[in-house]
């Protein structure tokens, strides 16, 4: 993330957090799938179709589709090397807050779109850390994270030197997105769906800090 504004590291843990905590409300909820994961949803679709489940087959394949749709969202938002568009990060962040309180609303309802919804919200967002990144950083997920994690230790056990920059910020995701987890599960036990505010309330302060970061110096000529 070397080209990223400055505000993408603590950016994208926040985020990360938000992933953990939304994913956290998913598989509590009344559906109880992991809206985030979208390898773990595909599974699950195979594995209904394997059974003859049209519609449980139908239910996991359209979050994979939700999710796939948020991320085109994103990619019509963000354009990839304009690292400093930040009131089109800010758009697109406002989005998430906007679809994760509209999934609030259908989840409290017992509507199962809620979880296309909040799955629209999540492909945004993982959409937009890429886009910031460089195709580095994903938010949704921490498949990828913990495996650069144990790449890292198991070069340096062979002798190499340690990249801290690389290893910090895959930690700093990794527990962003476990702190997320914990915290959504333990709010769901005492406020049910309502815990799914706390993520929109965040993506909207994400959005205005993001939208107000001043633009840096043009380069000299």
């Amino acid at each position: 993330m070397q080209h990223a504004p400055k505000w993408a590291l603590p950016a994208g843990v926040a985020l990360c957090g938000v992933a953990g905590w939304t994913n956290a409300v998913g598989l509590l909820g009344v559906f109880h799938e992991a809206i985030t994961h979208v390898t773990g949803i595909a599974s699950m679709a195979t594995a209904a179709a394997a059974r003859g489940d049209v519609a449980a087959t139908v239910a996991a394949g359209s979050i994979v589709g939700s999710f796939l749709g948020g991320a085109v969202i994103a990619g019509a938002l963000v354009h990839g090397g304009e690292v400093h568009q930040g009131r089109r990060y800010g758009l697109a962040l406002l989005i998430e807050a906007l679809l994760l309180a509209l999934a609030w609303l259908l989840l409290s309802q017992g509507q199962r779109l809620g979880e296309n919804i909040a799955a629209i919200a999540a492909g945004l967002q993982n959409g937009l850390a890429t886009r910031v990144s460089g195709a580095v950083v994903r938010t949704t997920h921490i498949t990828g994270l913990v495996t650069d994690i144990g790449l890292t230790i198991g070069a340096v056990v062979r002798g190499r030197g340690l990249d801290a920059p690389r290893f910090r910020l895959q930690t700093m995701l990794v527990g962003g997105f476990l702190v997320g987890g914990v915290g959504g599960a333990l709010t769901f036990a005492s406020v049910g769906i309502n815990t799914l505010l706390v993520p929109a309330v965040a993506c909207v302060v994400l959005a205005v800090a993001a939208a107000t970061v001043p633009r840096p110096p043009p380069p000299p000529t």
